[in-house]
């Protein structure tokens, strides 16, 4: 249906319960560790996109503009919108971030294994 409820399947379940409630269910947790250089961040820096107001529309650093606030931390862009209501205590906020965390292969290092530089270690509580 496109939206999120918890008694969907996932196949990370976070007990070992099998989706049935009983009382020996153990949660289950799930680190990741990675080895140096596996997953690389590239992003693109919100300061040098255009809007369709032109030069007008860029991101700085904090700026106050018609709308409201915007206030760059970090790639990351919070937008804190106009007030929305007469009395002016209605605000809204969001938050932007323009990026990708692209995990390589290992494919090409001599053997058929394709993530070598990665491990999950699942255990209970």
């Amino acid at each position: 249906t496109g939206t999120f409820d918890l008694d969907d399947d996932f196949a990370g379940e976070l007990t070992n319960d099998g989706g049935a409630p009983s009382a020996a269910n153990v949660t289950v947790h799930r680190p990741l560790f990675v080895g140096q250089g596996y997953i690389h961040e590239y992003y693109q820096d919100l300061g040098l996109l255009l809007t369709e107001a032109g030069v007008t529309g860029r991101v700085g650093e904090p700026s106050i503009t018609n709308n409201g606030i915007e206030v760059m931390t970090e790639r990351i862009q919070m937008i804190i919108r106009s007030p929305l209501n007469r009395l002016q205590d209605l605000v809204s906020t969001s938050w932007k971030f323009i990026g990708d965390w692209p995990v390589r292969t290992d494919v090409t290092t001599g053997d058929a294994r394709r993530f070598k530089r990665v491990v999950v270690i699942e255990h209970g509580e």
